[in-house]
């Protein structure tokens, strides 16, 4: 049981360095240095790998060991297209059944950034605001009644959060976010699907723009 608790948080510590992109794309990850970062044997690291391959973050390649996934470019901008028609899908069915005090929450955190001066935002603040817009958008998918979809968009979860890392112009994702949040509670599903819509593209369109720049290098 103990070693399943450690292999747990190993998961979740090298799952968050993928999605932050503290790892480069296709970057060898060496168990035996990771086993030594953490004081404990390589078991629960490779365990941990494992589960991350099973989740579409890692490869393994033989015996050469475990690789960080590799996206292109276009692989990005197809993530974006596929969230765009799985939310807009199962909008209505969502805005039927969304706990609204749980969106004021999230209304609320995202307000607490739009107070940062020019964009001036920490590393901490990078990670939080990825979380909160990955539980918004799971939360708004896991709020309708398509059960495939919730399946499919889970799949997707994981590389969803380097896309919106790649795609990440915050300031403005910050008001896109309390907009449709808005729109949601007002109950009107024409204005979410649109703000909703853009709020994708946008992220679509700044990665084309800023891919080369934004993907760290071996």
């Amino acid at each position: 049981m103990i070693g399943s608790r450690i292999s747990d948080q190993i998961f979740d510590i090298i799952r968050k360095r993928i999605i932050n992109m503290e790892f480069y794309f296709g970057e060898r990850i060496d168990v035996q240095r990771l086993a030594e970062e953490h004081n404990i044997s390589q078991t629960p690291i490779t365990l941990a790998l494992n589960r991350l391959c099973d989740r579409g973050l890692v490869t393994r390649k033989g015996r050469s060991g475990y690789y960080v996934l590799e996206l292109d470019k276009e692989e990005i901008e197809e993530i974006y297209d596929l969230r765009c028609m799985l939310e807009v899908y199962t909008l209505k069915s969502a805005i039927e059944n969304i706990n609204h005090d749980t969106l004021r929450a999230m209304k609320s955190k995202w307000s607490m950034y739009q107070n940062i001066p020019d964009g001036k935002y920490e590393k901490h603040m990078i990670t939080e605001m990825l979380e909160l817009d990955l539980q918004f958008h799971k939360f708004l998918i896991n709020s309708s009644s398509h059960k495939k979809t919730k399946i499919l968009y889970a799949s997707i979860c994981d590389i969803m959060g380097i896309s919106i890392l790649v795609g990440g112009d915050w300031a403005t994702a910050i008001q896109e976010h309390i907009d449709i949040i808005d729109a949601i509670l007002e109950s009107n599903e024409t204005k979410t699907a649109k703000l909703l819509n853009t709020h994708i593209k946008n992220g679509k369109t700044y990665v084309k723009k800023n891919f080369t720049e934004l993907i760290p290098k071996a």
